[in-house]
């Protein structure tokens, strides 16, 4: 169950942090950090988990978390027609905003689950239609992961994903026990595919997008492996760009694993 009876004083926290403030904005760091790395998906997990090693920085993540929590249960599901879609599960996951965002599993193979935003629309008033995922796109990038990502990261050594036990949110009794953990003894990689707040999502006019990226930080507080990857353009970047971008994030995300082991 989500924690109910020390709601009120979390906001009394939030209230009296935000009063001595010295001007650090979380948002305000993040959004410096993806929209400035553009395309380098590596640069941007780089400058997210340096940003983590600040103890004020994570001083403000948890204040930030902390915010969205406690509003978690006055949250919507976003309307979406999913009747040509496969619907294998929902549940929150954080965004890089770190606010909780709702998903729902759309493909799950032996090492990936494939989850997507339910709500991929853009900021009130923008005119665009929202972002359209198809299930034999998530079933490409499932097999993808699978059939050639996979077996290139377990060349030299057998890999054990996180599989949630762990998650911070769970422990500190915001989530159910096991809410993060997965359905099964295989551990599995965890994508989500969210229209990422970029210079792009602002204004369709910009060049600059962001196709995906890893952030140790949310594998912190779920227990999971986690790479973001963009929902924009599928139907032309899916091949091109998104799955090499999943190829390379999920190298640096066992790189950047086995190095703080």
């Amino acid at each position: 169950m989500l924690k109910k009876t020390i709601a009120s004083m979390c906001i009394g926290y939030l209230i009296l942090y935000t009063s001595i403030s010295t001007g650090f904005s979380y948002n305000t760091q993040v959004k410096s950090v993806v929209n400035n790395s553009a395309w380098d998906s590596n640069n941007i997990a780089y400058k997210l988990n340096t940003l983590a090693e600040s103890r004020y920085y994570l001083d403000e993540v948890e204040k930030k978390m902390i915010e969205s929590l406690v509003g978690l249960e006055n949250h919507t599901r976003a309307d979406s027609d999913r009747d040509d879609k496969q619907v294998l599960d929902e549940k929150y996951f954080l965004d890089y905003e770190l606010n909780m965002k709702m998903f729902t599993l759309r493909d799950i193979g032996k090492h990936v689950e494939v989850w997507v935003a339910n709500d991929l629309s853009y900021s009130v008033g923008d005119l665009r239609n929202s972002d359209s995922i198809s299930d034999e796109q998530v079933n490409r990038m499932k097999i993808h992961f699978e059939e050639i990502i996979y077996p290139s990261l377990t060349e030299k050594k057998i890999i054990k994903f996180h599989n949630g036990e762990n998650s911070w949110l769970i422990k500190e009794g915001w989530l159910p026990e096991g809410y993060y953990t997965a359905n099964t003894d295989e551990s599995r990689l965890t994508i989500l595919v969210d229209n990422i707040k970029d210079e792009q999502y602002y204004n369709e006019d910009q060049s600059i997008f962001i196709p995906g990226y890893h952030w140790n930080l949310l594998g912190k507080y779920i227990d999971r492996d986690i790479i973001i990857i963009n929902s924009r353009d599928w139907d032309k970047l899916l091949d091109s760009i998104y799955l090499p971008t999943l190829a390379e994030a999920a190298s640096k995300l066992l790189e950047n694993d086995q190095e703080s082991k």
